[in-house]
């Protein structure tokens, strides 16, 4: 073999050796520092605020009970003012007391409308106002002129029945396991005890 490839050869191992271990030190140092958990994005932040808001301020206005579950039928979000994030959707609120395993429903209802949300000085959202669809004669007007361009896709939604059985059904699945209750069923009164897995 000639001396200039037999150095080209020891050049070539030795700058590999030397790249391995740069490369494993990366490795190394990637696994001792992880990369920072996800954010949670605006909109479960505003979904987060909202619950608040059902349950404190809309909630109130229900006959007291042990549990407090809040869901939307339909949200749709819309972040273009961050000065005025407004969130529409068909909002619940709904009360429940445990008997046995079963959860019992005491009162509640449904309040569709528009909610308007914006940051504190803690960075921590909040509702500021909320847009609700009026009754009787006045709900079309109403959504029309809340919901715009989403009435359609709204109203779809809106009488939808089996669809919103299934979202009320995951939001007290979801509210049970959150908080550890013991509960396998939901019922409302004069009908049957629906399973909540």
């Amino acid at each position: 073999m000639k001396p200039i490839k037999l150095i080209t050869k020891i050049i070539l191992a030795a700058a590999l050796t030397v790249a391995a271990a740069a490369c494993g030190q990366r490795k190394a140092s990637q696994e001792a520092s992880p990369e920072p958990a996800p954010q949670p994005a605006t909109a479960d932040l505003c979904l987060a605020a909202a619950d608040k808001y059902l349950a404190e301020e809309i909630g109130s206005n229900y006959p007291e009970a042990q549990y407090c579950i809040t869901y939307s039928n339909y949200t749709y979000v819309d972040e273009s003012n961050p000065e005025d994030i407004q969130m529409l959707g068909d909002f619940w609120v709904e009360k429940y007391n445990l008997q046995a395993d079963t959860l019992m429903f005491i009162a509640g209802g449904n309040h569709p409308g528009k909610l308007h949300l914006s940051k504190d000085s803690q960075g921590n959202y909040q509702v500021d106002a909320f847009d609700a669809v009026e009754d009787g004669s006045n709900f079309i007007p109403s959504v029309n002129r809340i919901f715009g361009r989403k009435s359609k896709e709204f109203m779809d939604l809106y009488g939808n029945s089996p669809q919103k059985q299934e979202i009320r059904r995951k939001a007290v699945f979801k509210y049970v396991r959150s908080n550890g209750i013991s509960a396998k069923y939901y019922k409302d009164y004069g009908w049957p005890a629906q399973h909540i897995h």
